[in-house]
């Protein structure tokens, strides 16, 4: 009998959740990438936090659309980032 310690389907997100951080990071290397409280049946729920103007965020969001549509592309993972400015960020 043969054990598996991580799911097949559980290491698929992980790569892909992996491969998204560091995506974001590149990105946005000044930007706080915090998880998120999970909405709906989303696999990855990110929130990132960055020095943007107003003017700036659609394009960020766009950017982001972009990654997550990838992403799904590539792992079939569902993933949702949310992006606001820094000062929405709760004190820790």
């Amino acid at each position: 009998m043969e054990m598996h310690i991580v799911k097949p389907r559980g290491q698929t997100v992980a790569i892909a959740t992996v491969e998204l951080v560091e995506t974001l990071h590149q990105i946005f290397p000044d930007a706080m990438i915090k998880p998120s409280e999970p909405f709906e049946d989303e696999d990855v729920c990110l929130t990132v936090y960055g020095l943007w103007d107003v003017e700036e965020l659609q394009r960020i969001r766009n950017q982001i659309y972009k990654l997550e549509f990838a992403l799904y592309d590539k792992y079939d993972v569902e993933a949702i980032v949310k992006v606001l400015p820094l000062t929405y960020l709760p004190n820790s």
